[in-house]
């Protein structure tokens, strides 16, 4: 049968993380010069100077919001991770707020926005402490 329409988030996530790992390998700033990274982000930036603000903007918060995600994936409890994960959560929705501030969205929109931004970085622990290594 073939994929179908509804299928199209998650196959697009799938061809972008493909994108992305295959950069992060040939553009290393460990490969070399970092011509390949120097290469890597010349196309990127050429490509997304296009776009208008409003896309940049969604594409910024997107990115965080993956960031957050990934960030805690392999954490086993860490607070540090946690931390980490809240904070650029923070960022994405703050990033968003100010993408519906520009676009005149109603005050209602920012102000959700902004609340979650807040309840963030409520949730980041002020004392994280590096879990015990139970190896031994």
């Amino acid at each position: 049968m073939g994929p179908q329409r509804n299928d199209s988030p998650l196959l697009l996530g799938v061809l972008y993380a493909k994108a992305e790992l295959d950069a992060a390998v040939r553009a290393s700033p460990e490969s070399g010069s970092g011509r390949h990274l120097t290469q890597f982000l010349a196309g990127y930036g050429s490509f997304l100077a296009s776009p208008d603000d409003q896309t940049r903007l969604r594409l910024l918060t997107l990115r965080l919001i993956r960031t957050a995600l990934e960030s805690t994936v392999d954490d086993e409890g860490d607070p540090l991770a946690r931390a980490a994960g809240d904070a650029t959560m923070a960022a994405a929705h703050l990033m968003n707020a100010h993408r519906l501030r520009r676009d005149h969205a109603p005050a209602s929109s920012v102000a959700t926005a902004l609340e979650a931004a807040r309840q963030a970085l409520q949730a980041i622990d002020p004392n994280p402490q590096t879990p015990r290594d139970t190896s031994q």
